[in-house]
């Protein structure tokens, strides 16, 4: 089941522009290349989810189909067009998807603790590092205590590069804009965010974050006491 929910405004400048014209075009001529971004990595980043989730970044909503019936999934992307084409993924999910227009601008209109878990894939690298400590703050706010923030990131092609490695390699950094994540971990710092779990996948092409976010600090002094 899916809902098309109200747009959220969103200024299209800055690292976003020209995304969702990119993107757009792309998941037309994707299918050829599922192969270099293996299903199982979907099913892993969406599909062991539980409750209300935020995917900040949905693009074409390629992630809708793996998420379970169980899920609640807010979509967000600046992109319209993105959004027109994720509308037939988020009508065909099993999961209820809502799909509104913002960008990460945007989740200051989002309540506090909002979300069980909130997944931010290749968005970190297009940001300036202040940028990126700003928005990992933002997305542990509407997260709920205890909760995950996940983060997905590029971290580049390998030393040793067939062809299908460095094809993605185009794909991710000509096509989506996205950088190696180099200044990720200092954000994380900064944040002072306790990281639950950090992973790769595929020989170090991608690394993987889960962010624990804390609970407040009353509450943590009235549970000690």
């Amino acid at each position: 089941m899916a809902v098309t929910g109200q747009p959220i405004q969103t200024d299209p400048a800055g690292p976003w522009r020209g995304r969702g014209a990119i993107l757009a075009c792309l998941d037309r001529l994707v299918h050829p290349l599922d192969h270099l971004w293996p299903d199982s990595l979907r099913f892993w980043l969406s599909g062991c989810m539980d409750g209300r989730i935020l995917e900040l970044g949905a693009g074409t909503g390629r992630n809708l189909p793996f998420y379970p019936a169980h899920c609640q999934v807010l979509a967000l992307d600046p992109s319209e067009r993105c959004l027109r084409r994720a509308e037939n993924r988020a009508r065909q999910a099993a999961c209820r998807a809502e799909l509104a227009r913002g960008g990460p601008g945007d989740l200051a209109g989002l309540a506090e603790s909002s979300f069980d878990l909130s997944l931010c894939a290749f968005l970190m690298s297009r940001l300036r590092p202040g940028a990126q400590v700003r928005l990992l703050k933002d997305l542990m706010r509407v997260t709920k205590p205890r909760g995950v923030v996940r983060l997905v990131d590029y971290q580049g092609p390998a030393a040793r590069s067939g062809f299908s490695r460095t094809a993605l390699d185009l794909y991710l950094r000509l096509g989506l804009g996205v950088r190696h994540g180099r200044f990720i971990p200092a954000a994380i710092r900064e944040c002072q965010a306790s990281i639950l779990w950090k992973g790769s996948w595929d020989d170090d092409l991608f690394l993987i974050y889960d962010l624990l976010v804390p609970e407040p600090a009353g509450e943590e002094a009235w549970g000690a006491a």
